[in-house]
């Protein structure tokens, strides 16, 4: 039995004002509405006697609005869904109230798979009835991002600036290119971030709010940054940093000097570097931001060790060090505490102490065991990551004057540290996507497997189970797709090069979807070499290409499309064609439509078909793993693709 009792009063706003008012919060509530929340699948008690015996929907409502405006997300969530059993009233705005409040609420605690449902209801009402969709496209676009879902995040995000580009919502419309920008940066192209940051600036110049403008040109510092243009990062951040003076917004005013500091550090002007650290320690000193200061120290000491003349710039105590590294394990800072031991290593090893260097790395390997130990799924990958790190330290410990074998395994270490949380990355990824798409279609087999069970009818019973049997091959093809893209980008895949002719590889694709076209009325036309065009691959995952490529072609063509596949030969080694009637693609749709979970907006199967834009990521990866690669050439939008395996010929 869990409860949380409220005080009587007047709810006040989340510790974050500007972002609740953003969300529309009306969270004023009288004292008899707060409540004692006892046993959540029981009912609803109240504490004050005035009130009725049981809470009604609208002071469900009302409590539930004040939870959320508090930062009770978990428990907005339990009354939301509630509320959306047993509504205060049948109105629309009831409803998408209801729909909004859960949507942020699920999403705030990243429960994503409560926040996406809520989202489509949400969305579909907003459509039927010809309501503004900005706010939950925004939403939808902030959950998927959150899920590095990145492609279609872009999709709804894009989706909510076509809503507001042509308006006086500055506002929403800047944050949402913000976001776009924020998306591309993570995407690592740098040019179409710095595009969707300056727009960004320009729409929140014509608003009268700076916190976006602020956001924006920070953003903007961050990409000139990471593209190596430290003179227009210095520009953008002394105008992040002169705003926030401005606003008073302290905060920033740290994070402004911190991002200053990085930036004179990479040109070498140590002196402003020193000074834009002090004042930012000095704010987060004040602000009581103890997690930034421990960053901010760590990376001093970093710099600097690499300072020729260390001991002019800034003293380094070890024992300053060791109290950061203890309290980081204190407070499970796991990161922060790799880095300060990895630190004291380099500080005891630069010194010559290397059997002090040595009991550092120990505890380094300790504190690694402890970071992976809250994973399970990770454990068989962390073992062997532990194991060679256990390893170096002992050949480090017998060999101490090797300091450069000891760097070398370090970092070895880290990168085997970054493959593997790099996998477990993906597999988290897998596991969101499985949980959200399988959803459907497997409720879909177990209502049509349980109509048959009690239908009478043979014809009726047949068709039934002829639903369920293709939903579950729909199904199985996407969990097949799911688990080929964990084991491409986990570098496991095996593979067995034989000897193939690619005019057999074709023949036999063109078979297994014969019928898939047959029933959209498309003719598929093949044109195969006289000769035989040998090439050594691995005969499972070559056929998983030509179905990908052929299967795209069938899906996004109209009905009555006749489609072109074939085979010839290449300037260095056979080529295996498929030409479509589909939407076209630009440059931008073709830089994108390689990547993980990369669709095209405005590209949609002309006959219902599933797609979660994994099949031509695992098409080119697999050509790439044979010494190949898949290419696609378009004349534009309306006039068709033409996508083409290109192998090396067999010697």
């Amino acid at each position: 039995m869990r409860f949380r009792t409220f005080a009587n009063g007047t709810a006040p706003l989340g510790r974050n004002r500007g972002m609740d008012e953003a969300m529309g919060l009306l969270c004023q509530t009288k004292a008899s509405d707060f409540y004692r929340v006892i046993d959540m699948s029981k009912g609803i008690e109240t504490t004050d006697t005035r009130a009725p015996a049981k809470c009604s929907p609208v002071q469900r409502k009302e409590a539930a609005d004040a939870a959320l405006a508090r930062g009770k997300f978990v428990e907005a969530c339990g009354l939301y869904q509630a509320l959306l059993r047993e509504p205060p009233d049948d109105s629309l705005d009831t409803r998408l109230g209801l729909l909004k409040g859960l949507a942020i609420a699920a999403a705030r605690s990243a429960r994503f798979e409560e926040a996406l449902p809520a989202l489509d209801e949400w969305d579909q009402l907003c459509r039927r009835h010809d309501r503004d969709r900005f706010l939950v496209l925004k939403f939808r676009g902030n959950c998927l991002s959150a899920m590095d879902l990145f492609h279609p995040a872009l999709e709804a995000y894009r989706e909510a600036w076509a809503l507001v580009r042509d308006t006086d919502r500055y506002d929403e419309g800047g944050a949402v290119l913000n976001n776009i920008g924020s998306i591309y940066e993570r995407l690592k192209n740098h040019e179409a971030a710095r595009e969707h940051f300056r727009l960004s600036i320009k729409t929140h110049e014509k608003s009268t709010s700076p916190v976006g403008l602020r956001h924006a040109t920070y953003n903007l510092a961050l990409n000139a940054s990471h593209q190596g243009d430290y003179e227009g990062a210095r520009k953008a951040y002394t105008s992040f940093l002169e705003e926030a003076e401005r606003e008073g917004h302290r905060v920033d005013c740290a994070l402004g000097n911190f991002a200053l500091a990085e930036v004179f550090a990479h040109t070498g002007d140590e002196a402003a570097a020193a000074r834009h650290f002090s004042i930012a320690q000095t704010i987060y000193e004040e602000t009581g931001q103890r997690e930034f200061m421990v960053q901010l120290r760590l990376r001093q000491i970093e710099r600097m060790q690499t300072l020729k003349n260390a001991a002019d710039f800034l003293p380094c105590p070890l024992a300053e060090l060791t109290d950061i590294v203890d309290e980081c394990i204190g407070k499970n800072w796991h990161e922060f505490a790799m880095k300060g031991l990895r630190l004291k290593s380099e500080v005891y090893r630069n010194r010559g102490e290397f059997a002090a260097a040595c009991g550092a790395l120990e505890r380094l390997v300790e504190q690694q065991k402890t970071f992976f130990e809250g994973n399970a799924a990770s454990q068989v990958r962390a073992l062997g990551i532990l194991h060679r790190t256990e390893m170096a330290v002992a050949e480090a410990a017998a060999e101490r004057q090797r300091s450069q074998l000891l760097e070398e395994n370090l970092r070895a270490t880290e990168a085997q540290r970054q493959r593997a949380a790099d996998a477990d990355e993906m597999k988290t990824r897998v596991l969101r996507i499985v949980s959200h798409e399988l959803r459907n279609p497997l409720g879909a087999i177990a209502g049509c497997l349980e109509m048959a069970a009690e239908g009478e009818d043979a014809e009726e019973k047949a068709s039934l189970l002829q639903s369920a049997r293709e939903v579950s091959e729909d199904a199985l093809q996407l969990l097949n797709q799911l688990l080929e893209a964990a084991e491409m980008e986990s570098e496991t895949a095996r593979m067995e090069l034989l000897p193939l002719d690619l005019n057999d590889v074709l023949v036999a694709a063109v078979a297994r979807f014969q019928t898939v076209a047959t029933k959209k009325n498309q003719t598929l036309l093949v044109e195969l070499t006289e000769e035989a065009l040998t090439v050594r691959a691995d005969e499972t995952r070559l056929a998983i290409i030509a179905d990908n490529l052929i299967s795209n072609a069938i899906k996004y063509s109209p009905p009555g499309a006749a489609l072109r596949t074939g085979v010839k030969a290449g300037a260095d080694g056979a080529i295996l064609f498929v030409t479509d009637e589909g939407p076209g693609l630009n440059e931008a749709d073709q830089a994108q439509l390689f990547q993980l979970f990369g669709r095209i907006a405005r590209a949609r199967p002309t006959g219902n078909e599933k797609s979660v834009g994994l099949g031509l990521y695992i098409a080119r990866h697999i050509a790439r793993l044979h010494g190949g690669d898949v290419a696609v050439a378009s004349e534009g939008e309306g006039k068709g693709s033409t996508f083409q395996l290109m192998l090396p010929s067999a010697v």
